[in-house]
């Protein structure tokens, strides 16, 4: 995965988490040590994304990782991985934060 697909993802489950936090995007910010500036530069990138973005279905595919199970989530231009542990309530928070 290359460093800028990598950023991206970051960056747009920081926007999901700060979405499902209530806190104000300074509040958020200050508590995780972030620029307002290039999180709102995130928020805007978010916001254009998902309203331009065309309908395609999501595809999930479990990998194996050599130390942990990986779960790979993947969807136009991006690509987000998480531990395939993850509970089903924080990831289907997350998929409705980023639609």
């Amino acid at each position: 995965m290359g460093d800028l697909q990598t950023r991206r993802g970051e960056w747009l489950l920081r926007v999901a988490q700060w979405r499902e936090s209530g806190l104000s995007q300074s509040a958020f910010c200050r508590l995780h040590h972030l620029k307002l500036a290039t999180f709102g530069y995130w928020i805007a990138r978010s916001n254009k994304s998902t309203s331009t973005a065309q309908e395609q279905p999501l595809t999930l595919v479990a990998a194996q990782w050599p130390k942990s199970p990986v779960m790979v989530l993947t969807h136009s231009h991006c690509r987000l991985e998480l531990p395939a542990n993850i509970a089903p309530e924080w990831l289907a928070q997350l998929i409705r934060g980023l639609a």
